[in-house]
């Protein structure tokens, strides 16, 4: 059963040409930094597309996303665990296979790799010099 599941809030529009790293590491820091009594896991963020090009850093709930809010959205690039689970087989998964997206990526707190996980199931780890070709 999924729990705090959010309306994606836009952060901030992402400028060509910021590097991978950097922007994993935000992802990362806005996580740690949202974590509350309340919500000791912290919020989910995300890298997303949308259909006119641009890039946005996204927050969402503890649990979850929910990008309906975003009219032109696109593709969901990465986002964020607040600790190592790697991807949910009710959430993430599903995810890909109901818009239609062959793979994405999850970074974790706690987990120094990068994850790719994919339409039919699978996933795998790797280090962040491998992510260069993200964007």
């Amino acid at each position: 059963m999924l729990g705090d599941i959010r309306p994606a809030t836009a952060v901030r529009q992402i400028a060509r040409g910021e590097k991978v790293v950097d922007l994993t590491n935000e992802l990362k820091r806005l996580t740690f930094q949202s974590r509350t009594p309340e919500f000791p896991v912290g919020l989910e963020h995300a890298i997303v597309s949308k259909m006119d090009g641009s890039r946005w850093l996204v927050s969402g709930g503890q649990e979850g996303i929910d990008f309906a809010n975003i009219s032109d959205f696109k593709r969901l690039i990465v986002h964020s665990h607040g600790r190592p689970t790697g991807p949910s087989r009710n959430a993430d998964f599903p995810f890909l296979i109901n818009n239609i997206q062959k793979s994405s990526f999850i970074v974790e707190l706690g987990n120094p790799k990068i994850i790719r996980f994919n339409d039919n199931g699978t996933f795998s780890e790797f280090r962040m010099a491998v992510t260069k070709w993200l964007f």
